[in-house]
């Protein structure tokens, strides 16, 4: 028998490798391999190009390389804006992270990006003590502070209580709150660290009483627990996270439907605080979500890692829409972002990209898939 596959369309290898290949491209590619080593040796080429993250067209030795496995198609090398235009997804290199973008609505012309630069997020915070008194903690003041029972200092970066051993009769609150643009991390006096995302506020005893250890959230923030028989509780808008010891992640912002909690390590029980009787138990890689308007409470399997990556120092999106990682995006970076175009919210992302990048990049890179159009005027992004 002939070799009935000899030829096939460089966008299915192209899509195989990006992993968006459906079922029937990926048995056509399976019987392309099978009939010659040529291709094999050539696949393996294309796919270590591409995983080093080749943004662009395909490098001459492997244009060489196909022209020989597929001669009849020699020409049919698909730059990256002909496999925008077929398959609608572009993947960009940017120092280190990528962007692979999924994109469904109406193609726009491209303009280009403002030239103000918006810098990335940096640790900053205000410490509110319980009588009222504030301090603004950044990278540029050292703070030490006496209080009843811990003493308290910061060097910049984070903030850490160290208990001196003297009990209280009355219990003292403490308040951190990280503005949009920040983060910090803290240590309470249990030595429970915490970690502060943008745009969020933790309220918490400066001493755990006897019977509990509990902390008030608004915002997201990443827990390691010290293991001690108090159990140790996060409350959230209405729902209620408990654990002994363990690692967490709650993301529980005020203008977010949902709550989240993600387990990354150990056990942790979910409540609401109206509804007792709706708990889930969390395992390591899955994720509660409770939805505040209907008060229900549900969990899946999640990839723990990506969900708390931003910990330390990368944002991973995996499908997410537009929309939802401009949100995300706009905490970080402190900026307005704005959609005249409501089509383009549904753009779905899979990305893996550094946090500390200036905004203007990631923008960039994002408008040349000639999907969107992107405007920055002052601290405003308007996506058309």
């Amino acid at each position: 028998m002939g070799k009935v596959y000899q030829y096939i369309d460089f966008e299915i290898i192209w899509k195989k490798i990006h992993q968006i290949a459906t079922e029937e491209e990926g048995q056509i590619l399976d019987r392309w391999l099978q009939e010659d080593p040529k291709h094999r040796e050539f696949y393996a080429k294309a796919e270590e190009y591409f995983r080093r993250g080749g943004p662009s067209e395909l490098p001459l030795d492997i244009e060489k390389a196909w022209r020989k496995v597929c001669p009849q198609l020699g020409k049919r090398i698909l730059t990256w804006k002909r496999i925008a235009s077929v398959a609608a997804v572009l993947v960009f290199v940017v120092a280190g992270s990528y962007l692979y973008l999924s994109i469904r609505g109406q193609r726009t012309a491209v303009e280009t990006i403002a030239q103000t630069t918006i810098v990335p997020g940096k640790n900053q915070a205000v410490l509110i003590l319980d009588n009222g008194s504030s301090y603004e903690l950044s990278a540029e003041k050292n703070i030490s502070i006496d209080l009843d029972g811990a003493q308290v200092t910061s060097q910049g970066k984070a903030i850490e209580y160290i208990s001196t051993g003297k009990t209280s009769n009355t219990i003292e609150y403490n308040t951190l709150k990280v503005p949009y643009g920040g983060e910090f991390y803290l240590v309470l006096s249990d030595s429970t660290q915490v970690w502060l995302n943008s745009g969020t506020t933790l309220r918490y005893p400066v001493q755990f009483t006897a019977s509990e250890r509990r902390v008030e959230l608004i915002g997201e923030a990443y827990f390691q627990v010290r293991k001690d028989k108090k159990p140790f509780r996060v409350e959230s808008h209405g729902q209620v996270v408990e654990a002994l010891g363990t690692q967490f992640n709650v993301s529980a912002y005020s203008d977010e439907a949902n709550v989240l909690t993600t387990l990354v390590e150990g056990k942790v029980r979910v409540s609401l605080t109206e509804h007792p009787g709706a708990q889930e138990i969390l395992m390591p890689n899955s994720q509660s979500c409770f939805n505040k308007g209907s008060n229900n409470l549900t969990q899946y399997a999640v990839d723990a890692s990506a969900v708390t990556a931003w910990k330390n120092g990368r944002f991973v999106f995996n499908d997410s829409d537009l929309e939802s990682m401009m949100k995300i995006l706009s905490r970080w970076y402190n900026v307005k972002v704005v959609f005249a175009n409501e089509k383009l919210k549904l753009v779905r992302f899979t990305g893996d990209i550094r946090r500390y990048e200036n905004l203007n990049t990631l923008l960039s890179f994002i408008e040349k898939t000639n999907e969107v159009k992107i405007r920055v005027e002052g601290q405003t992004v308007t996506i058309e």
